[in-house]
């Protein structure tokens, strides 16, 4: 299986990677920006899926508004 997994990273490196830089030629460079440039194409979502199952999906509700205010100088932030 991990055979499998590096050919296929080789395979669909990202457009920004080194490998990509080093390795692709131009018309396999832009099919990987078309992968990877629409935030709504089915592999930027598995990444997105595949990242909040390792890391968790992030939470937004639960945190407060935080203010923000110099005091004595110095950058304050507290949360209200």
């Amino acid at each position: 299986m991990p055979l499998v997994g590096l050919i296929a990273a080789v395979c669909l490196a990202k457009p920004r990677s080194l490998w990509a830089r080093w390795f692709y030629g131009e018309a396999k460079l832009a099919r990987a920006r078309a992968r990877y440039d629409d935030p709504t194409s089915r592999l930027v979502r598995l990444h997105r899926r595949l990242d909040d199952l390792i890391g968790g999906a992030p939470t937004f509700g639960d945190m407060a508004p935080l203010r923000m205010e110099v005091v004595a100088g110095r950058l304050s932030i507290r949360g209200e």
